[in-house]
């Protein structure tokens, strides 16, 4: 891994992190709260021979053997008796063993030194501990020299160096020192927490790894937003309001992949639930109906449906209504004026979803939407619980797969995938919901305070043949692309309010003004001109609704 990945971790994980350091915070500061202060004081012996001859042979020897008696006094000094001793000159009510843990002695490399530390929880009471210490320990060695050497001088003597020192402060870390250490184990312990945890995770948590994962198009990258709850058609805000701009962006890939083969029939589902299908669907169908196309939401769920709750309509009428014959096709679709598109509801929950979704009426109902929008836009349950999205998507002519952040694992991916292509439904693109950071750049217009939003693709676009797609068109091959399949540019689409992929009324229009300027040529013209329009008696929903009828 390297620091950009080590980086990332950090971004997808740090409320692990954060966690690792508030318990180390709060676990340093309970420390520094029920520990003690701690004070020590010092004192210093030595030890030495008595010479009085003055020669220096043996003024070396004694001093070797001073050397040699400090390391022996050291190991009775941290004697249990010695213990004992001190704790008798400190007074009654002392416990001998408190005293041995409270008192170290050391012996100086190489030098007969003794040096004796006594902690104590308070000034006093070390200088008091090291007094006493200091006391049992020149007792004890005048005792063992005494009785070695009954006859003559002792072999050596032991001396005050250094009296007992009144300490200046407290030997054990202060209370913010001890919880910055806290701080820091607790941040590395949390790290290494968040790398352990993301190396067990396989779910997606960012557009990059979705783009890696699939082998089609990432047409966008929804942020998360704590208002989306409340406020879920972000495209309705305005045409300058950044919330809605990833539908706008999606909606200019769509554009581009239908330059090249327009798609009228399009199912949008997701891997596993709660992925943010059904606002998908509402969110395009409010951009592409604010192109002036003609659009109509199906509501396609059976299992959970949301749409009528998300665009505030209450019908019992609705698809289920349609393919059980209890109403007709024209009067279940609704027309929703603030988004500009019309909405074929749910309708009642049926005992039968998957039987009703695979049935000839819902064939019918889709020949007949087809023919009569520009775009179709099908809301359907998740892919891997229930077979519905299978089901429909072999009616669509393509499918947009919604994933949420760290919600669908990469084998949950994976599968749905293959199991939309194995029925026929060709998957367009992607679309990265609940993203953790705005995928679109924001831009400043001149010295006023309008702020708008620059496409920015999350990903690379590849068309689904797997050749590169350039990030953006210049105007010039816009239009020529537009053309292509039109007859038109996209600059006369916007002006006359149709879409890029409206291939009817542009060449009906080219055949009216052809039949008019060359009316010699009738038999010519009528060979490429297309039929006209079903009327308003005969529409393709009222034949639809016949048919519907004759099935049954």
């Amino acid at each position: 891994m390297g620091l950009r990945e080590y980086a990332q971790v950090f971004r997808a994980r740090w409320k692990i992190v954060a966690l690792g350091v508030l318990l180390g915070i709060a676990v340093a500061a309970g420390l520094s709260l029920v520990l003690p202060t701690r004070y020590s004081s010092v004192t210093t012996l030595y030890l030495a021979a008595p010479s009085s001859s003055g020669d220096a042979t043996t003024a070396y020897d004694g001093s070797q053997l001073a050397k040699q008696k400090a390391t022996f006094y050291v190991q009775l000094l941290n004697n249990p008796q010695v213990s004992a001793d001190i704790a008798r000159r400190l007074g009654s009510g002392v416990d001998p063993e408190q005293v041995s843990s409270s008192i170290s002695t050391v012996a100086a490399p190489d030098t007969s030194v003794l040096q004796i530390t006594a902690t104590a929880t308070s000034p006093t009471e070390a200088q008091r501990l090291a007094n006493a210490a200091a006391e049992a320990a020149l007792s004890l060695v005048t005792q063992i020299e005494a009785s070695s050497a009954p006859v003559g001088e002792p072999a050596v003597i032991a001396r005050e160096a250094q009296p007992p020192s009144f300490p200046d402060g407290p030997v054990t870390s202060s209370r913010w020192s001890t919880i910055g250490i806290g701080l820091v184990i607790g941040l590395v312990l949390g790290y290494v927490a968040a790398l352990i945890r993301n190396a067990f995770d396989q779910t997606v948590r960012t557009a990059e790894e979705l783009d890696e994962l699939t082998d089609v198009p990432l047409l966008g990258s929804v942020a998360h937003d704590k208002k989306f709850d409340r406020r879920p058609l972000t495209v309705l805000e305005g045409p300058h309001a950044l919330r809605g701009e990833p539908f706008r962006q999606i909606r200019t890939w769509l554009s581009f992949l239908w330059a090249r083969q327009p798609y009228k029939v399009l199912m949008v589902t997701s891997p596993v639930a709660r992925e943010g299908r059904t606002s998908t669907v509402c969110n395009l169908a409010i951009a592409f109906g604010q192109t002036g196309r003609s659009v109509v939401v199906v509501g396609s769920d059976f299992r959970t449906p949301r749409i009528e709750s998300y665009l505030g309509i209450e019908t019992q009428i609705g698809l289920s209504t349609v393919l059980t014959h209890r109403a007709a096709l024209s009067e279940a679709i609704q027309r929703w004026e603030r988004g500009k598109f019309d909405l074929l509801p749910t309708g009642p929950i049926p005992p039968n979803p998957s039987e009703l979704l695979d049935s000839t009426q819902m064939v019918q109902v889709i020949d007949a939407l087809r023919s009569r929008y520009d775009i179709v836009l099908l809301d359907t349950p998740p892919v891997l619980p229930v077979a519905d999205a299978s089901v429909v998507g072999a009616l669509s002519e393509g499918t947009i797969l919604v994933v949420a952040r760290a919600r669908s694992t990469r084998s949950d991916i994976e599968r749905a995938v293959e199991m939309l292509n194995a029925t026929g439904s060709r998957v367009l693109g992607s679309v990265f919901t609940m993203a953790d950071r705005q995928p679109t750049s924001v831009l400043r217009v001149g010295s006023g305070k309008e702020l708008y939003a620059a496409d920015t693709p999350a990903g690379p676009l590849r068309t689904t043949d797997g050749a590169p797609q350039p990030a953006a068109l210049p105007r010039e091959r816009a239009n020529a692309a537009g053309a292509g399949v039109t007859g038109g540019s996209f600059d006369e689409a916007e002006s006359s309010g149709n879409g890029p992929f409206e291939e009817e009324p542009s060449r009906k229009e080219l055949h009216e003004k052809q039949s008019v300027a060359s009316s010699s040529s009738n038999d010519s013209n009528s060979d490429s001109a297309e039929p006209s329009p079903p009327s308003e008696s005969t529409s393709s929903i009222d034949v639809a609704d016949q048919r519907i009828d004759a099935a049954t």
